[in-house]
């Protein structure tokens, strides 16, 4: 693989694993965190209906909402990228060099499962949690705890991916393994 190729190659796996280890652990999770604790305070200036956590999680949701929509496309960008560059080696490969590969492809197909379906299904059910209607929103707070964890679990598996990747990345394949 050519310099080029090989810093593209690095570039989107960095870029991966820093934009999803950043947004998991230091954007989501003290925005979550903090709202919940704002809207059990009486003197919380958004005055929600009910002093309850619930309602902080619920702004917290509609909070990172527009970055949901971007999260999940920038992970497929970066592991397909990630995953095009290490197809790029030519035969023979070595085991750390197969290995990246059968790492990068699942963590490509994680973040294809996570941008294209389950996503989705977990923002209709956060949207059907609060409706009007008891039933129905009764029905999607049994659902929305299952589905959002698998896609936390995914987005999870799917940083493991992409760290298991990052780290075999110093091990490149050998020379006479790359293609002129």
């Amino acid at each position: 693989m050519n310099a080029f190729l090989r810093s593209v190659h690095l570039f989107a796996l960095s870029l991966w694993f820093g934009s999803v280890t950043f947004f998991s652990f230091f954007t989501a999770l003290p925005i979550i965190r903090h709202l919940e604790a704002q809207a059990t305070r009486p003197t919380y200036w958004l005055q929600t209906q009910v002093s309850e956590k619930k309602q902080g999680t619920r702004l917290a949701g509609d909070a990172l909402e527009p970055v949901f929509a971007k999260y999940f496309y920038l992970q497929v960008l970066c592991a397909a990228v990630a995953f095009l560059t290490a197809r790029s080696w030519s035969r023979p490969l070595g085991r750390s060099a197969t290995f990246r590969r059968v790492v990068l492809f699942g963590g490509l197909a994680l973040a294809c499962l996570n941008a294209f379906y389950l996503a989705d299904r977990v923002h209709e059910i956060r949207e059907e949690r609060y409706a009007q209607d008891r039933e129905v929103a009764a029905a999607a707070e049994q659902q929305f705890g299952a589905w959002h964890t698998v896609s936390l679990l995914t987005d999870m598996l799917g940083l493991l991916c992409a760290a298991a990747a990052l780290a075999t990345a110093a091990l490149p394949p050998k020379r006479n393994t790359l293609q002129p």
